[in-house]
């Protein structure tokens, strides 16, 4: 199997954690997991539940979405800018890594409840670790062939850190969060809502993009992710020209009672974009057609 190390100056941070591709085996397998028809879901208590998915399924998750996390990183000595670094390398890492794309959304959610229900104060040195145990601990969860432990530290972070480590960090956050990682994301919301009004492929792709820029920004945590979801998929319309299903997306949107502030969000995502150059790994490493992204992303900025 031929291994490609990336360019460590790119991340210069982050350069304990560069890592090599996997073959598109585990990719095939990913794809292999069922559609989506009952969701293990659960409720304010924890208690858990098995639901059978309604025609309107995106109520459900409404009901069952919960999870914010708004200032996150006041009890620590993190600021923004490292944590939009470490969302950025953390979707170089599951995208080099073929997961599946909710795996992601799950992870960062990981990371930043933890930090929120932190009591202690976290240093910026322990960012790495957390951020890397988030994702092992998201693949394990989601993902249907996973980023092993040996994965992890060999690939990954190259041995800067030991299984130990990885597995007490994985015990703690597990621990702090109630063993409960099954948050409702954006991603949830994007894919049910595409399907529901049947939207387009390159749209919903489109949409998933832009919640991935959206999940750099810190003012967004305060969002949540029904409103995250439907304006992606809106202005993912509209930079597409597709007016027809910009009309179908604010429809779902007021039938679903969601209030969403669609200029406020476009403007956050042109401001993150234009003043974040270094930023989007997943420009190039997701599979998409990112002249189509790059372009449409300029044009919706006029």
């Amino acid at each position: 199997m031929q291994r490609h190390h990336k360019n460590s100056s790119s991340t210069s941070s982050l350069k304990l954690f560069s890592f090599e591709p996997r073959n598109n085996t585990r990719q095939e397998k990913n794809k292999q997991q069922p559609q989506l028809i009952i969701r293990c879901v659960r409720n304010r208590s924890h208690t858990p539940e098995r639901r059978i998915i309604t025609a309107d399924c995106t109520i459900l998750l409404q009901t069952e979405e919960y999870s914010l996390t708004p200032d996150c990183l006041l009890r620590h000595n993190i600021n923004e800018h490292m944590r939009a670094k470490m969302v950025d390398w953390m979707i170089e890492v599951t995208s080099i890594f073929q997961s599946l794309p909710r795996t992601f959304f799950i992870a960062v959610k990981i990371m930043d409840k933890f930090f929120t229900l932190q009591n202690v104060s976290v240093s910026s040195g322990l960012l790495h670790i957390i951020g890397l145990t988030s994702i092992f601990i998201a693949s394990k969860y989601e993902d249907v062939v996973t980023i092993s432990s040996k994965e992890v530290v060999d690939l990954i972070a190259h041995n800067k850190i030991s299984s130990e480590d990885l597995f007490m960090t994985e015990q703690a956050i597990l621990k702090k969060l109630g063993f409960f990682v099954n948050f409702i994301t954006r991603c949830d919301f994007i894919e049910e809502i595409s399907k529901e009004i049947s939207l387009s492929e390159d749209l919903t792709r489109y949409a998933l993009f832009l919640s991935q820029v959206s999940m750099h920004i810190y003012s967004h945590l305060s969002l949540k992710e029904s409103q995250i979801a439907y304006c992606c998929l809106f202005i993912s319309a509209k930079a597409l020209k597709k007016e027809e299903s910009a009309i179908k997306i604010l429809a779902k949107c007021v039938i679903s009672k969601v209030f969403v502030d669609f200029e406020s969000f476009k403007a956050d995502l042109i401001k993150f974009k234009t003043l974040n150059p270094k930023f989007q790994k997943a420009q190039t490493t997701n599979k998409m057609d990112f002249g189509l992204v790059n372009g449409t992303f300029h044009a919706f900025i006029q």
